[in-house]
């Protein structure tokens, strides 16, 4: 466990260090100075999507570490590959960068803050959590790197073009190594791998907030479709790397039983991710 959560604090800091050597700060300023956009994205993903995960936990008595790890999701916004994943609904780039960026930083205040609403109002496998801690140990593999990268830019942008590209295929070729990682020990422990039958119930439920970010999202990305694409997305893809390193970081003894409804919201979530894609198509193609 300690090297998977080095590999995966390894994965996270580098992901987030790509972001901001990549990132041009006109491009950043641009964003912020559309209210509406900020609003929009921010809303979706830190208010919107946490409320989806309370509501749902209220209306459905849910075993306690499929509830802990919906808990750790909605804590956890700004997911390092939400610009990827929006390529393929065809989203703005540099809106879907920039609202990427601002959750990732927001993360080292929001999650801990989500975490503390969920863990009082509900019986869940955090107590061992601590908002200052985990606040501290995301400012250090999230924001931190982001603002190494965008200084590093700034101060050496010849250099930061130059290393952007090596950079990223490291932070890729990392995140896909965490994910093989995960999959060996899937592989390895048959108890581990049979927890991935969560059941019905559970499956439901994780469906159900998937489809909703997704939907709510859309609708509250506005008039512009490929901004609507976008909130959407982000709006959906949490930061299982960094909900992985808070699993790893605070809840030791009980990571093996939230490693299953976490890999079952990534594996749900791709597939509502792609069905509406295919939506986004078809009714781009109808117009």
């Amino acid at each position: 466990m300690d090297a998977l959560l080095l590999l995966v604090s390894a994965t996270v800091f580098s992901l987030m260090l790509s972001i901001g050597i990549n990132y041009r700060l006109s491009t950043l300023r641009a964003f912020l100075q559309d209210r509406t956009a900020v609003l929009q994205g921010l809303t979706a993903a830190l208010l919107v999507f946490p409320g989806l995960a309370f509501l749902l936990l209220l209306l459905f008595d849910l075993p306690v570490e499929i509830a802990t790890a919906i808990a750790i999701l909605a804590a956890c916004p700004g997911a390092p590959l939400i610009t990827k994943r929006s390529q393929m609904v065809q989203a703005d780039p540099d809106h879907v960068s920039s609202l990427q960026l601002v959750l990732a930083v927001s993360a080292a205040v929001v999650t801990p803050i989500v975490l503390s609403v969920f863990h009082r109002a509900f019986d869940l496998a955090t107590e061992n959590v601590t908002a200052l801690n985990v606040g501290l140990q995301i400012a250090q593999v999230t924001l931190l790197p982001v603002v190494i990268g965008m200084v590093f830019r700034v101060l050496a942008p010849s250099w930061a073009e130059k290393l952007n590209g090596s950079l990223t295929r490291v932070a890729n070729g990392l995140f896909v190594l965490m994910a093989l990682s995960i999959v060996v020990v899937l592989v390895i422990s048959s108890e581990l791998r049979a927890s991935l039958l969560i059941g019905w119930g559970p499956a439901f439920v994780i469906l159900t907030l998937t489809v909703a970010a997704v939907v709510s999202g859309h609708l509250i990305g506005g008039p512009n479709m490929q901004r609507r694409a976008g909130v959407a997305i982000a709006s959906l893809a949490r930061n299982v790397g960094l909900a992985l390193y808070i699993v790893e970081l605070e809840l030791r003894d009980g990571a093996m039983n939230l490693f299953p409804p976490i890999l079952v919201y990534m594996l749900i979530g791709i597939l509502v991710q792609v069905a509406y894609s295919l939506w986004l198509k078809k009714s781009s193609a109808d117009q």
